[in-house]
């Protein structure tokens, strides 16, 4: 893990606000796929549109283990798409395996 990222520096593990923008960041990017494939067959300027007001209305992170490791992956997972809410599942893990994090996000699109 770089330096740069460590938010514990006496028992170096990964940063707290680092995490939750990474579950966030990915979260959202789920959500947009999945309200993508909703819309598919009117994929039009309308709903790009809306898309570009697309953001986060709930973020709520479980911190489960000390962020330690040489790497870490998320993997997200929407839960439900409606035409104007996505919810998405989020987890963050290290190089071992082990859980880090959990995120239960709701993004909105008008």
């Amino acid at each position: 893990m770089k330096d740069d990222i460590v938010g514990n520096e006496a028992k170096h593990i990964l940063h707290g606000g680092l995490t939750s923008t990474v579950l966030d960041s990915v979260g959202g990017m789920m959500g947009i796929i999945s309200a993508v494939e909703k819309h598919k067959d009117e994929f039009n300027d309308e709903l790009k549109a809306r898309l570009q007001h697309f953001g986060t209305i709930s973020l709520h992170v479980d911190f489960l283990s000390p962020g330690r490791g040489k790497w870490f992956e998320v993997v997200s997972r929407t839960t439900k798409c409606t035409n104007r809410i996505v919810f998405v599942h989020s987890e963050l893990k290290n190089n071992s395996g082990e859980l880090i994090a959990i995120s239960n996000n709701s993004y909105y699109y008008p």
